[in-house]
């Protein structure tokens, strides 16, 4: 065989490898835009969303705030020893829990983007506190376990979205075993200027490979579910805290994540 047929041949296998590069390249291209594509029409869906939320927050706060007033009335001139007394008693409890939440939806749907210098336990708390009905409603109990103290320059409607985020994929992971006690563990620590939170779930954890796309836009190892609760939760902590967001699973014994930065 001669050095010209053997060129001949390697050229010709060069072109076939091209050929099969630029399908290749193609194909993901096409992949690429049309996934694009759905986080465009997500992202205008949930914005879309958001402005109705706002609309029927706001419809609700003036008659909520009546309602609240009344009872509280009632509350200081009822006769203690009056039947209804506890009833009413109950109720003042009930419009308390409701304007916690609703302070929470605000903070939530807030437009606000000042940043601002908060506690970041009282960030863990508030978030607690947005996702407890839910949670109660699984049957999950959550702990929340801290040393130390620590701030952080960020704002406060985005830090909150990016834990609540994580804790309700906690809450729905949990709900989908049937498990004695389900239990979400919050742990805050602090060593020098090193913060860190670890959230660890008992629920049924996830395989090697679930585990490598949990953070990749669109995944969900839920039927119902648009695979941006995390995603979106890691952007956030990088951008406000630049604080990197990881996960350690095994399947049976739950998931942990992991949130770590450089403190003040």
């Amino acid at each position: 065989e001669t050095n010209a047929v053997r060129a001949r041949r390697s050229e010709s296998q060069l072109s076939k490898e091209l050929e099969k590069l630029k399908e290749r390249i193609a194909e993901h291209t096409e992949a690429l835009y049309a996934s694009e594509q759905l986080r465009v029409q997500e992202l205008s869906r949930f914005a879309e969303i958001g402005k109705v939320s706002a609309g029927l927050l706001h419809d609700l706060i003036n008659p909520f705030t009546a309602l609240s007033l009344a009872i509280n009335h009632l509350h200081e001139n009822v006769d203690s020893k009056s039947l209804h007394t506890e009833s009413i008693l109950q109720a003042v409890k009930a419009t308390e829990r409701l304007e916690k939440n609703i302070k929470h939806i605000k903070l939530q749907l807030g437009q606000g983007t000042a940043r601002e210098n908060i506690s970041i336990t009282k960030a863990i708390q508030q978030a607690v506190d947005t996702v407890r009905y839910a949670a109660n409603q699984a049957g999950v109990k959550i702990a929340f376990e801290q040393t130390g103290q620590a701030y952080a320059h960020c704002t406060p409607a985005r830090l909150h979205r990016a834990l609540v985020n994580i804790l309700i994929n906690g809450i729905e992971a949990l709900n989908k075993v049937s498990r004695e006690k389900p239990l979400i563990t919050i742990i805050f620590t602090k060593d020098k200027n090193i913060a860190n939170i670890t959230i660890i779930d008992n629920g049924p954890g996830l395989t090697r490979k679930e585990l490598r796309q949990i953070f990749t836009p669109f995944y969900s190892t839920k039927p119902i579910g648009n695979g941006l609760g995390l995603s979106t939760a890691q952007d956030i902590l990088n951008h406000e805290l630049h604080a990197t967001l990881t996960a350690r699973s095994r399947v049976g014994k739950g998931t942990t994540f992991f949130i770590s930065w450089e403190s003040l």
